[in-house]
């Protein structure tokens, strides 16, 4: 690693641990219970798609609806949901003497099953979880260029997924 990106990653650590001495919240978690119902909304940034070359990306945003299903022996409960969750990014570029930009628009449709364990009795409050989402993701993309350019980089579709979680 040279200098300059160890010098880098310092500033940004510093950065992070002076934005977290200002920022204060309060948890008031609770054990999911049959016949609970939880709607979550979140918000990420960075990319998810590791190295990839975007000139601007918008937040990750979610939402999830989970409903307390059924009571399991083990102990924990089965909870039952949906989730939904929008992300998009943009590159600029040039072939030649010609600009383009691309556009990608993620929404994400899915189906949730989760388990929560209830075994925790010293600690009453925690909610710790694990599940399973079965989604649709789709894709809008977009190629644009004022010189008439086509698209060198081909189709982007829609796809189902499947994710762990914890």
């Amino acid at each position: 690693m040279g200098k300059a990106t160890f010098m880098k990653n310092i500033f940004i650590a510093g950065l992070a641990c002076a934005f977290a001495s200002l920022v204060t919240f309060s948890v008031d978690a609770q054990t999911m219970n049959r016949g609970d119902n939880l709607v979550t909304a979140g918000i990420s940034f960075g990319s998810g798609l590791g190295n990839f070359d975007a000139s601007s990306s918008s937040p990750g945003f979610s939402l999830a609806y989970e409903l307390g299903y059924y009571n399991l022996d083990g102990p924990g409960v089965l909870g039952l949901g949906a989730y939904l969750g929008y992300k998009s990014f943009s590159h600029s570029g040039d072939m030649g003497n010609s600009a383009f930009t691309q556009d990608w628009k993620y929404t994400i449709i899915g189906f949730r099953a989760n388990y929560h364990y209830m075994g925790l009795k010293n600690l009453p409050k925690l909610d710790p979880y694990g599940g399973l989402m079965i989604s649709y993701n789709a894709v809008n993309y977009t190629f644009n260029s004022a010189d008439g350019l086509t698209d060198p980089s081909g189709d982007y579709n829609g796809s189902l997924g499947l994710s762990l979680y914890a």
